[in-house]
C-alpha cells in the first residue's frame, strides 16, 4: 500500500492481523539479516505463546548434511507498546478512532494495530530489532560458519 494513500489503510484495518503480521517482520527480518532464501537451510518461526504475553521467535540454521545445528530462540513482550504516531492517524477522524477502540475492547495489540503508519506498523522497530538480534547470536554462536560454506 503506498504510503500516501491513507483511505486504502483505512479500509484494510478491519481485515490487518497484528499478531500475524508482528510474527511475519520477524521472521523476515532474521532471513533478511542472515541473507537466508529458499536454497539455504534456514528455519524461523515466530507466534505468540499460549498466554498471549510474548511474541516468540524460534529459529535454526544448519548445514546442507544436517550434522551442524545452531538453534536460537528469543522473545518480546506482547503487545509491543509503542510510543510512535501513525502516519496517518491525523487523518482518521476522532469518531472513527474512538469507534476503532471501543470495537476491539481497548486492547494495545488491536489498537496500535487498527492505525497505520505508511508502510510500517507501530510495533514494526521492536519485532525487527527482535529478529535482527537473533540473527545476530545465531551468527556468533556458528550460523556464520555454516553461511560461509554455502557460499553467504
Amino acid at each position: 500500500i503506498r504510503e500516501d494513500d491513507p483511505e486504502t489503510w483505512r479500509l484494510i484495518q478491519p481485515i490487518h492481523d497484528a499478531a500475524t503480521a508482528a510474527a511475519t517482520l520477524a521472521e523476515r527480518a532474521l532471513l533478511r539479516r542472515l541473507e537466508g532464501g529458499c536454497q539455504i537451510p534456514i528455519a524461523a518461526l515466530a507466534q505468540i505463546n499460549l498466554s498471549g504475553s510474548e511474541l516468540v521467535l524460534e529459529a535454526r540454521v544448519a548445514s546442507e548434511d544436517g550434522l551442524k545445528l545452531v538453534p536460537g530462540k528469543r522473545s518480546i513482550p506482547w503487545p509491543v507498546q509503542s510510543e510512535i504516531k501513525p502516519k496517518h492517524y491525523d487523518q482518521i477522524n476522532q469518531t472513527d478512532r474512538i469507534e476503532q477502540i471501543n470495537q476491539t475492547n481497548e486492547t494495545a495489540q488491536t489498537a496500535t494495530a487498527n492505525l497505520a503508519n505508511g508502510s510500517q506498523w507501530p510495533y514494526q522497530p521492536a519485532v525487527e530489532k527482535l529478529g535482527r538480534e537473533l540473527a545476530e547470536e545465531l551468527l556468533a554462536r556458528g550460523a556464520g560458519d555454516i553461511l560461509k560454506c554455502l557460499g553467504r
